[in-house]
């Protein structure tokens, strides 16, 4: 019964909350703002470089990037190596205990 109270209050919530928002909301971007500059050859470089980690070995599942696998790592160390070449501080990778998400 919990559940079933707890579900309808979700929902009247979400109902609610998407006749209170504003529907006249207009966005517009002005060219005041200046072009960012982006280097759109070395953005292509570094995720042509990200993809390749997927054709380094033979075996495709040593090498994808899904959590924890050897691929994860190195797109980790490349990014870490790319963020530093970009001069940015305090730049290190933090350790993720555990994947797992209890609900």
């Amino acid at each position: 019964m919990k559940k079933k109270i707890c579900v309808l209050c979700m929902t009247l919530v979400m109902l609610l909350s998407s006749m209170i928002v504003p529907q006249n909301i207009k966005v517009t971007a002005s060219g005041d703002q200046g072009d960012p500059e982006l280097s759109h050859q070395w953005i292509y470089n570094k995720i042509y470089n990200m993809t390749q980690i997927l054709f380094e070995n033979d075996d495709y599942w040593k090498q994808s990037r899904y959590f924890g696998t050897k691929g994860e790592h190195k797109a980790a160390e490349r990014i870490e190596n790319w963020m530093n070449e970009t001069g940015l501080d305090n730049v290190k990778q933090e350790k993720i205990e555990s994947p797992l998400i209890i609900l």
